[in-house]
């Protein structure tokens, strides 16, 4: 079920375009600044006193790793 079958039809259909552009690149975007941050936090040693749980850290991470797989992949292909 979308919500964008209740809005008026654009004709030119930005705001559709838009929502895609945003849900492609700003996740990478979000969770790369995310671990960057976790980067600077291990490095001073103070990641752990941060509070944030390990098991959460390390999903992250991994989550980053595979959409920069995922977008690279979908980036070759066209």
């Amino acid at each position: 079920m979308s919500v964008l079958r209740y809005l008026p039809a654009t004709p030119d259909n930005a705001l559709i375009s838009d929502i895609v552009v945003l849900g492609y690149f700003g996740p990478i975007a979000v969770n790369f600044l995310v671990n960057v941050i976790v980067g600077i936090l291990f490095f001073l040693r103070r990641v752990w006193a941060s509070g944030v749980p390990r098991w959460l850290l390390i999903t992250n991470f991994v989550f980053f790793v595979l959409q920069i797989i995922l977008f690279n992949a979908f980036n070759t292909l066209h």
